[in-house]
């Protein structure tokens, strides 16, 4: 009976985290990319001006993911998330009802920044799933691209049954505060051994460790090989390809599609992710970008080629932070703050250096940084999957210890039920 009830509370804590994941991208990062052009009106913002808020915004996410980890360690994700679906669900009330421009930014920025509690959500679900953490890491970022893709069709429905675009800012309201209730009934399984928390006074130097410093080089490329691509290819499609508007942008919800679908069918089905794995969806990230941007030309295909150019790269956000969660050394809620810190640099170095070789030469051309960094990333986690750089000491493990906690990864030791 005991084991029976511990079942069920997992379960439930698992579903909580499920459910946070589809409506952090349904009804918060979804959001954004679909109210630019209101959100620009309503505060009397430029396009430069709109771009930095969404930069400043970006970078108040990085610093509340490295904090918020930090205190997760110490006082638990659950309290730490509970708060700060609070946090944005005060804010989304705040845009809702916002009379002022200087309001409505602000409540933007706190919005924004309160985000960073998403990744720190991926430590919590790396513990809720034990042995089979890598499904169900792909399965949480799975169900936030299906939430993403609902995210236009909430917005559009929204205006079009209440006459205005700020509803789904009530609408998220709602859903964070229902979230913050739930976290305060998730039950964090203890830090094992060797992934004990950091004092505070050790995390500057933990982050400077060679260690941390490839882990956050391997979102920086994880993110600009996704970041680069997801943003620029509608562009490209439309400008550079001749397809209308129309059809560049199914072509980018169809790369969406790909990109979630293998994070939900990993999640799903637990395959194991290894060295090779990554080495196929390498060759097909290659192959896909040069077909699209070289090859192909008629439209049913081109939409076919997407597909899988957002399949290749959809398992290495997702697959990188599980191996990370398992082999480095320290909480996992600062883990998950330097992912999230790689993941914004990332963002912010591609997209620059995208934009500013498609303005001396072409968004083809440009658009090579998404094969480049996928290559440079999969020679990264190889590394690391291996376990180099660094020895078995310095992962805090004993060799004993080490070869149970890869065996853990292992496929035959993962089948349990998703939820």
């Amino acid at each position: 009976m005991a084991d029976t009830a511990r079942a069920d509370v997992g379960r439930r804590d698992r579903m909580v985290c499920l459910v946070h994941s589809v409506g952090f991208g349904m009804l918060h990062v979804g959001l954004l990319p679909g109210l630019t052009k209101p959100l620009e009106q309503a505060y009397f913002l430029t396009h430069g001006q709109m771009g930095t808020l969404l930069a400043m915004g970006a970078g108040l996410s990085c610093a509340a993911a490295i904090v918020l980890g930090a205190v997760a360690d110490r006082r638990g994700a659950s309290p730490i998330l509970s708060m700060s679906m609070v946090v944005i669900a005060a804010s989304a009330f705040a845009i809702w009802q916002a009379k002022s421009t200087v309001g409505g930014i602000a409540a933007l920025l706190i919005f924004h920044f309160a985000a960073g509690s998403y990744f720190v959500a991926n430590g919590l679900v790396f513990a809720l799933y034990g042995a089979g953490h890598a499904g169900g890491l792909n399965l949480f970022h799975g169900l936030q691209g299906i939430g993403r893709l609902l995210a236009p069709l909430v917005i559009v429905a929204a205006t079009l049954v209440t006459g205005t675009w700020r509803t789904v800012f009530l609408m998220s309201f709602l859903v964070h505060l229902g979230l913050a209730f739930l976290y305060l009934n998730v039950h964090e399984p203890p830090h094992p051994e060797g992934q004990k928390p950091i004092a505070f006074s050790g995390i500057l130097e933990a982050l400077l460790n060679r260690r941390y410093i490839a882990c956050l080089a391997v979102f920086v490329f994880v993110s600009g090989c996704e970041i680069s691509m997801i943003t620029w290819v509608a562009n490209y499609l439309e400008r550079e390809a001749g397809f209308v508007q129309a059809q560049a942008l199914l072509g980018l919800t169809i790369m969406m599609s790909g990109y979630t679908g293998i994070r939900l069918v990993l999640g799903f089905t637990r395959i194991e992710v290894g060295i090779r794995f990554m080495a196929a969806a390498l060759a097909l990230n290659i192959a896909s970008y040069v077909l699209l941007m070289f090859v192909v030309r008629h439209v049913l295909t081109a939409y076919a080629v997407c597909f899988l150019l957002g399949a290749s790269f959809g398992p290495f956000w997702p697959c990188a932070a599980s191996l990370l969660l398992r082999r480095l050394r320290g909480g996992r809620g600062l883990l998950s703050g330097v992912f999230g810190v790689g993941s914004a640099l990332g963002a912010i170095i591609s997209l620059s250096v995208v934009g500013w070789l498609g303005d001396c030469f072409s968004l083809r051309a440009a658009l090579v940084v998404t094969p480049v960094s996928a290559a440079i990333f999969v020679a990264i986690y190889r590394a690391l999957f291996l376990g180099t750089p660094g020895d078995v000491e310095s992962d805090g493990l004993s060799g004993e210890a080490r070869r149970t906690s890869l065996d853990t990864g292992r496929a035959d030791a993962v089948r349990r039920e998703i939820f």
